[in-house]
């Protein structure tokens, strides 16, 4: 038996007397040790920045990307247990793809946020099962104007117009809301959310290893398409 869960942390299925579900919170804890993600919405668009350890001067950078499009007007953003990032990307491309095949238009950015916290919820549920060890941010230019939801590891979902996740979020949501997003266009918006990622960067916590910025925009000058940079 675990000394913390005593025994409650067995399964996902299990609550403990206290009403908590310990697997949730060690999956929850997973993603506050890993780099900080951001995203926010301005006047034109929505960008996505995430913090990145170069963990090896031998790793190719283009590897295992954690901002991914989902489709030519949709991205994400992932941080958290990579693995588990990249089936959550999956599954959200899976769902974009699902929408625009159905119904012949391009997926609204809550739908696709939605449904994906719906998968994730349902692995919550069943002690053969595990919840993912990461969150999501999803974004994009739909019908509505620029939307960004984040999808966390409880199955939760919220809009938002700036929210940042990961190790680095508390000094990140601070610096995040002293910021006028109405005011700012997303070529302004880019480079702030990379000044706040590295305003939020910790070397003590990362053992001073160096780090990239991956970042991704979708707005106006674009043409509405969902565009990568690292």
């Amino acid at each position: 038996m675990s000394a913390s869960g005593s025994g409650y942390d067995l399964s996902a299925g299990t609550y403990s007397r206290e009403g908590r579900v310990y697997q949730i919170e060690y999956a929850a804890k997973a993603v506050e040790n890993a780099g900080t993600a951001l995203g926010a919405r301005c006047k034109d668009g929505v960008v996505l920045a995430v913090e990145r350890l170069v963990v090896s001067p031998l790793l190719e950078l283009d590897s295992n990307r954690q901002v991914r499009p989902l489709d030519r007007h949709l991205g994400v953003a992932t941080t958290g247990l990579v693995p588990d990032a990249r089936q959550l990307t999956r599954r959200a491309r899976v769902e974009a793809h699902d929408y625009r095949k159905v119904y012949g238009s391009p997926a609204p950015v809550h739908v696709v946020a939605q449904r994906l916290a719906g998968i994730t919820h349902n692995y919550t549920l069943h002690s053969y099962m595990r919840p993912w060890g990461a969150a999501a941010l999803v974004a994009g230019v739909d019908a509505d104007g620029p939307a960004l939801w984040l999808v966390e590891t409880t199955g939760d979902a919220h809009g938002y117009y700036a929210t940042a996740v990961g190790k680095g979020a508390r000094p990140a949501k601070s610096e995040l809301e002293r910021l006028s997003f109405d005011d700012m266009t997303c070529e302004q918006l880019v480079t702030e959310l990379t000044r706040v990622l590295y305003l939020a960067h910790d070397d003590a916590k990362d053992q001073e290893k160096p780090f990239t910025v991956e970042l991704g925009w979708c707005c106006a000058a674009s043409n509405n398409l969902s565009l990568i940079h690292i």
